[in-house]
């Protein structure tokens, strides 16, 4: 997911400079917290926020052909003290 990969790419950026990840997507460049994907398929929010993870959510947006995608309609990327998970796998290997 680029949305996801650009939010984990702008944290990394941030905390490079802080002592904490952002709590707020506009902080860290993008238009709105939550905003819509480029390709208008999901609602990328934020949260979990701390100085060792945060948690990056794409939730599917209704009426789209993502929400009926049995299994992914919900992607995440958390990091959490350096370790890096992405669920559900099967998505992300899309």
């Amino acid at each position: 997911m680029q949305a996801l990969n650009s939010v984990q790419l702008a944290e990394e950026k941030y905390r490079a400079s802080n002592t904490a990840y952002s709590a707020s997507l506009t902080t860290i460049g993008f238009a709105s917290s939550p905003f819509t994907s480029g390709d208008g398929y999901y609602s990328i929010a934020l949260s979990g926020t701390s100085a060792t993870g945060y948690t990056v959510t794409a939730s599917a947006i209704a009426g789209t052909s993502q929400a009926t995608d049995s299994g992914c309609t919900a992607i995440v990327l958390n990091v959490a003290a350096a370790t890096i998970s992405q669920t559900p796998a099967a998505c992300w290997n899309r």
